[in-house]
């Protein structure tokens, strides 16, 4: 976990081939691939979190961990505006559903705020790149708060029997 949350990425590598447990959590529920979501920008860049989450996962870690607060790292990569971070965890499977200790799901860190911020940041582009870059930050937020109205109407349509809105809903790729 240490060496996960200070960036070392040679050290997680050496860890992990010599079969460390990627799931085991401190005293306060804290796992490696939480605490490499925690730690950025303090100790690490973008690119180390990032293959630091990705040998994590590849060795088993459980990408929905939660902390004793009930955090999961998609809840901190969205809480903390590391997008990029966000959107990873979404590809790998992490979940939008499971509530903190304030019942919040992934889904509702993202407020006006948050989406503002994004707007902001688009108008602000200098470059083309940048502008790319801002606008796919605000379309992985759209997608989990899409993500969550989706489910919700999968929900209903299950709750009355609606097989025609089930499979419609299935067939946009819902993220149960």
């Amino acid at each position: 976990q240490r060496a996960a949350s200070q960036g070392h990425v040679a050290v997680v590598e050496f860890l992990l081939k010599n079969d460390a447990n990627p799931n085991l959590a401190d005293n306060q529920g804290i796992t490696a691939l939480i605490a490499a979501v925690m730690s950025y920008p303090s100790y690490q860049k973008l690119d180390a979190v990032q293959r630091i989450i990705r040998m994590l996962i590849a060795k088993g870690a459980n990408i929905d961990a939660i902390d004793n607060g009930g955090q999961t790292a998609l809840m901190l990569a969205i809480a903390t505006e590391l997008f990029p971070v966000a959107e990873m965890l979404l590809n790998e499977g992490a979940t939008i559903w499971p509530k903190n200790i304030y019942h919040e799901a992934a889904s509702d860190l993202i407020d006006e705020k948050t989406m503002r911020k994004l707007e902001q940041k688009i108008a602000a582009a200098k470059t083309d790149e940048d502008r790319k870059a801002a606008e796919h930050e605000a379309a992985v937020m759209v997608r989990i708060k899409g993500n969550e109205t989706t489910v919700k109407a999968f929900l209903a349509a299950a709750s009355t029997n609606d097989l025609a809105k089930i499979e419609q809903l299935l067939h946009q790729g819902i993220l149960i």
